[in-house]
Parts: C-alpha cells; sequence; structure tokens
C-alpha cells in the first residue's frame, strides 16, 4: 500500500513537472515572438525616423534652392530695370541730337 501510494505520488510529480516544462516551453516561445515582433516594431520606427529626417533635409535643401532661384529673379528684374532706364536715358539724349542737328 505504502509502494502504491509512493507510486501514485511519484507519478503525480511527473505529470506536474512535465506540465510546467511544456508551460515553461510555450512561455519562452511566446515571449521570443513577443520580443521579435517589438524588434520589428523599433525597427520599423528607426526606419521612419530615418525617412522623416531625409525629407526634412531634403526640404530644407528644396528650400534654400527657391529662395536662391528668388533672389535671382530679383537681381535680374533690377538688372532689366536699370538697363530700360539707361536704354530710355540714351534714347531721350538721341532725340535731343537728332532736334538739334536739324
Amino acid at each position: 500500500m505504502k509502494k502504491s501510494i509512493f507510486a501514485i505520488i511519484l507519478v503525480l510529480c511527473v505529470v506536474i513537472v512535465g506540465l510546467s516544462m511544456i508551460n515553461n516551453a510555450s512561455f519562452n516561445k511566446d515571449k521570443q515572438y513577443k520580443d521579435a515582433l517589438e524588434a520589428q516594431r523599433d525597427s520599423l520606427l528607426n526606419k521612419q525616423i530615418e525617412s522623416q529626417d531625409s525629407l526634412f533635409f531634403e526640404i530644407k535643401l528644396l528650400d534654400s534652392m527657391s529662395n536662391e532661384c528668388n533672389n535671382n529673379i530679383s537681381l535680374i528684374q533690377d538688372y532689366l530695370q536699370h538697363s530700360k532706364n539707361e536704354t530710355d536715358k540714351i534714347l531721350k539724349l538721341q532725340k535731343q541730337k537728332l532736334r538739334k542737328s536739324k
């Protein structure tokens, strides 16, 4: 009788230990899966941040180029206005000379 009780207790211990090992293995797989998902999420966030930084750099570069073009356009307009004024002065002088020569 004592041997059968001891055997039953031993079998129950073996079953409990076996179930614990299975549960532990399942827990470890779940933890590894969650850790892998978290690593992927972090990787995606880092890539997103890098992409945003790259876009911000490109926006700043394009803004700089746009400002430079606007400055160049302004300089060209000033030059054209100055040339027009000089041309008008030259025409007036030529008209005056033509009148005097008549």
